[in-house]
């Protein structure tokens, strides 16, 4: 565990910052009705948070939005608060 943000990943040398976006939203940024379409929840978020660390990706951004798109598509069906 770092013990102050000069030691964690995303104040590393790389200038090219790697990471997920949008991983709290249904469907994460994919506007698509497809059935494996990304599912929001607590458990998979976990999961794709540790693959992330363990790939060595160096951020995630959650998305912060009240409103969504609307439609059978809407991203913020099941969106999880992005609060910290």
């Amino acid at each position: 565990m770092p013990r102050n943000r000069d030691e964690t990943r995303i104040y590393n040398k790389n200038k090219f910052k790697l990471g997920l976006f949008g991983m709290n939203c249904s469907g994460g940024l994919s506007l698509t009705k497809a059935p494996e379409r990304w599912d929001a929840s607590w458990d998979n978020n976990v999961k794709a948070a540790k693959l992330a660390d363990e790939a060595g990706l160096e951020f995630l951004l959650p998305i912060g939005r009240w409103h969504g798109y609307q439609g059978e598509s809407d991203t913020t069906i099941s969106a999880m608060a992005a609060s910290g």
